[in-house]
């Protein structure tokens, strides 16, 4: 099942990496990213079981410099 997760960074691109390597290393399967870098919002579709979900959630809202993580239709 996808997902998509909506956040917003500070830095830019450098927040962007920082999540996308997160969900990397947590070995969770993005297939989809935006980004609007004025505003610092990215919206990153994931592919996995509902179960694992809540779990990418948790660890993008620990990371420094994120905000406002959610789920969005």
């Amino acid at each position: 099942m996808t997902k998509k997760l909506h956040a917003k960074v500070d830095h830019g691109v450098d927040g962007l990496i920082r999540v996308l390597s997160t969900l990397r290393r947590r070995e969770f399967d993005v297939v989809g990213v935006e980004m609007e870098e004025h505003e610092g919002a990215l919206w990153i579709t994931l592919d996995a079981p509902d179960q694992t979900t809540d779990r990418a959630l948790d660890h993008v809202r620990k990371l420094y410099g994120v905000h406002d993580v959610r789920w969005v239709r």
